[in-house]
């Protein structure tokens, strides 16, 4: 089992589609841990900063899917 290539990260080897849902932050972070606490196969098990200022978390559906969940930090506000 593994995940679909994706340009936010490098370890993806499925040509498949895969999804982005963007969250604003509090809703990121509820999620993360609804995630955390599931039986669904995380591909990392805290958000990582994919580049200065985002944050993702990438999991699978039951259905196989790549999910990523993202979101902003206050750093990427500043930049603003």
């Amino acid at each position: 089992e593994t995940f679909a290539k994706q340009l936010g990260y490098p370890a993806g080897e499925l040509l498949t589609t895969a999804w982005v849902i963007a969250l604003d932050r509090q809703s990121f972070f509820a999620a993360a841990k609804q995630l955390a606490q599931s039986d669904l196969p995380l591909h990392q098990k805290e958000p990582i900063e994919s580049r200065p200022g985002h944050l993702q978390l990438l999991f699978r559906d039951p259905m196989g899917h790549t999910i990523e969940l993202y979101t902003t930090t206050e750093e990427a506000d500043d930049d603003s």
